[in-house]
């Protein structure tokens, strides 16, 4: 009998602690995610339809099937001072119209004398949707601005920003992204204070703080390819850690798991110089292109 409760008990304190184990886990992830970058992953799966606002900050809204803002394409630096990392992504209309109204207020964007264009890329129930909700926030925020619509197709705007259309959903919107990442990096960059820029000691460490979060990232990984979809995107990873001094890999870096080993490219473009690093399965690097 004693035996029994012996085992028992045993079996009780093993499941206590696989429970432990699996929130710790749980806990130590999302700590992870929140680190790799303040930009959202791009979600082309549940993309719905689009929303551009052209006024003094001009950028798209990407919405999904749930009604949600999955995405901010930012087209200006104007936009990114105004919107970027404030939390808007992943909320609905109804939530993410006031929060985007008020951020611009704030940042006194609506001091200009540009009108505000909401231009419907494809659905017009969702574009009625946010015109409402706009003129709505833009009473309550006591913001004297004239809407004006208009409409647009993905194709017309990539060629209107020389982007390559390539007629693939995925695609398209990955080069709309990638734009959008370069244009907050540039203004991120102006923004940077000039003490330690560029200097070596210092991008070093950037490349390695970034492979040291793909490490951590792909510990329980023991495959995964460069264009795999559930992957990092490598160029959200912001590499200083620090987000008052921000800086990210260019979009020419890659990684790639093999055997539970990293392998990964590095390209970081700093004041018109690029720079280049390369890990094969461990965090000792060469300073050049990785040739696979």
């Amino acid at each position: 009998m004693k035996k029994r409760t012996k085992v028992i008990g045993f079996i009780c304190i093993g499941f206590i602690l696989v429970i432990g184990l699996i929130i710790n886990f749980y806990f130590l992830f999302k700590n992870i995610m929140l680190e790799l970058g303040d930009h959202v992953k791009l979600d082309t799966e549940n993309y719905l339809t689009a929303v551009e606002v052209d006024s003094s900050a001009n950028f798209i809204l990407l919405i999904n099937k749930k009604h949600k803002i999955s995405n901010i394409i930012y087209l200006n630096e104007i936009s990114v001072e105004g919107l970027y990392h404030k939390k808007i992504e992943g909320k609905k209309i109804e939530k993410a119209i006031p929060s985007i109204v008020e951020n611009l207020k704030n940042a006194r964007v609506f001091d200009e004398d540009k009108n505000i264009i909401l231009i419907d890329y494809g659905n017009q129930e969702v574009f009625s949707k946010v015109v409402e909700e706009f003129n709505k926030q833009l009473v309550i925020y006591g913001v004297n601005k004239e809407i004006t619509t208009d409409s647009n197709t993905l194709q017309n705007k990539l060629i209107h920003l020389n982007l390559e259309f390539k007629n693939n959903k995925e695609k398209d919107l990955k080069s709309l992204y990638y734009h959008s990442l370069d244009i907050v990096s540039k203004s991120r960059e102006d923004k940077k204070p000039n003490i330690n820029q560029g200097k070596k000691e210092n991008i070093d460490q950037y490349a390695l703080n970034v492979y040291n979060k793909l490490l951590t990232y792909s510990s329980s990984i023991s495959n995964q390819t460069k264009d795999d979809l559930n992957g990092i995107d490598i160029t959200t990873i912001n590499a200083t850690g620090d987000y008052e001094n921000e800086q990210y890999a260019t979009k020419k870096s890659w990684y790639y798991i093999k055997d539970y080993k990293v392998y990964a490219y590095l390209n970081f473009s700093i004041h018109g110089k690029n720079y280049d690093y390369c890990f094969l399965g461990s965090n000792q690097y060469t300073k050049d292109v990785c040739l696979s």
